[in-house]
């Protein structure tokens, strides 16, 4: 007889049961649970470990655990006793020696005295052993809307109540050597009318994920909603680094980038992201209809097309690219729905990812902004004076042209930005120690970045 008995209560109507497993223990069963061991291993001596369960009525005093590759068993004993129902976390001392580029068939199993039911006692596995493990780069894939009312709750309180804007900010998203995170943006078409920022490439990866709702965020590729999540993807082992560069000259973006891969996967794809690196609604804030009024990170352009690079990435081998795009910023207001324009004042920001045949993200990265030595706008020289400086810096483009100024951290913070013509003072004296990047983009569209050292 089974008895199911609720809490003493007054107001409770209904008893919800779940999971009830009734069964006849044998006396003697022991059971390797799981196996600690994934798809890829790294070259090198690997400890092989798990959990066993007693799954019988008798106490487990002493057994052996035991693996193979198919030359021959390696058996450990173990003197631990397991009580019924418990489970006890091994780790086998002798060591399989990987040999990169090598696959091994192994099987592990647990050796009790008097185990009544051998079926459970052995798991079995294949893995492929690469020749080192990269730096885990998450990467958050967000889609959303401006005319989406959830998605101004996840961009101002979600995201484990302290919206995703603010996230972006605390993990440093997006910046180059700071950065926890990597992220894009893709602002889809829907509710009606949708946001202005979608175009045909937002609806590709739209459709690969098969995005049904605003918002939606992934963490490399799987579902998330929590800093948690980003975290715990973090902790994924990869076995691939991505680098990259890219320099800005005009409207000209050349992006060059390495994959150093250290396991093989057949069919991934290389994905270059041009993104906007963030605007707001301004006096347009009407045409957001859901309350949002400040974007970031939202994506523009893939390369080099929607559907990415397909490539063999070989174990032990590196693939290099270079990806050259011409950009076009709206020339007032905000881009056409559809178009692939850039919004007016952003900054670029360039994010490289490679992606399995199966969906998996392998990693991703941030591409770093090559800044160039020479200061050169529109092919005239112009001078950032004095350098390092101790608190007031120059710009002097030496004629009459006009130019948009903007005097950014590291991370990407605007701090100063305004109009010039030939030549302005910037006051420096309320920032910190540290390098800081000026921009300058003169009426052609022309674009320049250089670096201001702050020395206090």
């Amino acid at each position: 007889y089974l008895t199911f008995r609720h809490h003493n209560c007054f107001d409770k109507n209904f008893l919800i049961l779940d999971d009830v497993v009734v069964r006849d223990l044998l006396e003697d069963d022991a059971e390797l649970t799981t196996l600690n061991l994934g798809d890829v291993i790294v070259q090198g001596d690997v400890l092989l470990s798990g959990s066993i369960t007693n799954q019988g009525s008798n106490m487990i005093s002493g057994f052996d655990v035991s693996w193979d590759t198919g030359s021959g068993a390696n058996v450990q004993s173990f003197s631990n006793t397991i009580m019924p129902g418990a489970t006890f976390n091994f780790t086998h001392a002798t060591p399989l020696e990987a040999i990169a580029g090598t696959d091994y068939n192994i099987n592990v199993c647990v050796s009790a005295a008097n185990d009544a039911n051998p079926n459970n006692n052995c798991m079995e596995r294949t893995v492929s052993t690469a020749s080192g493990q990269g730096t885990r780069m998450p990467l958050m894939e967000v889609f959303t809307s401006s005319t989406c009312p959830p998605c101004y709750t996840l961009a101002t309180t979600g995201f484990g109540g302290q919206g995703l804007g603010n996230y972006y900010e605390e993990v440093n998203t997006n910046v180059f050597g700071q950065a926890e995170m990597a992220a894009i943006s893709y602002q889809v078409d829907w509710p009606n009318p949708g946001d202005h920022a979608w175009n045909s490439e937002v609806e590709t990866r739209r459709a690969y994920y098969g995005v049904t709702g605003a918002p939606t965020v992934l963490v490399d590729a799987g579902p998330a909603g929590v800093p948690a999540d980003v975290t715990a993807a973090a902790a994924v082992p990869t076995y691939i680094d991505i680098s990259s560069t890219h320099t800005i000259v005009g409207n000209d973006i050349t992006v060059n980038y390495t994959v150093d891969a250290y396991a093989s996967y057949n069919n991934a794809r290389i994905y270059v992201a041009i993104l906007d690196d963030g605007y707001d609604a301004g006096t347009a804030a009407d045409q957001f209809t859901n309350g949002e009024t400040e974007f970031h990170h939202v994506f523009r352009k893939m390369l080099p097309s929607d559907q990415g690079l397909l490539v063999p990435l070989i174990g032990g081998s590196s693939y290099s690219d270079t990806e050259v795009y011409t950009s076009s910023e709206v020339a007032s207001g905000f881009p056409a729905q559809g178009s692939f324009e850039t919004h007016i004042g952003s900054e670029r920001e360039v994010v490289i990812f490679v992606q399995a045949e199966d969906g998996t993200i392998l990693n991703a990265a941030i591409s770093e902004l090559e800044v160039s030595s020479v200061n050169e706008l529109g092919g005239i020289s112009y001078s950032v004076f004095p350098n390092p400086t101790n608190g007031w810096a120059t710009i002097d483009l030496g004629n009459d042209t006009k130019a948009t100024f903007t005097l950014y951290t590291m991370n990407g913070q605007v701090l100063q930005t305004g109009q010039m013509t030939g030549k302005v003072n910037l006051d420096m004296n309320l920032y910190e120690t540290g390098t800081y990047l000026v921009s300058l983009r003169d009426e052609s569209g022309n674009v320049s970045v250089s670096k201001i050292n702050l020395v206090k």
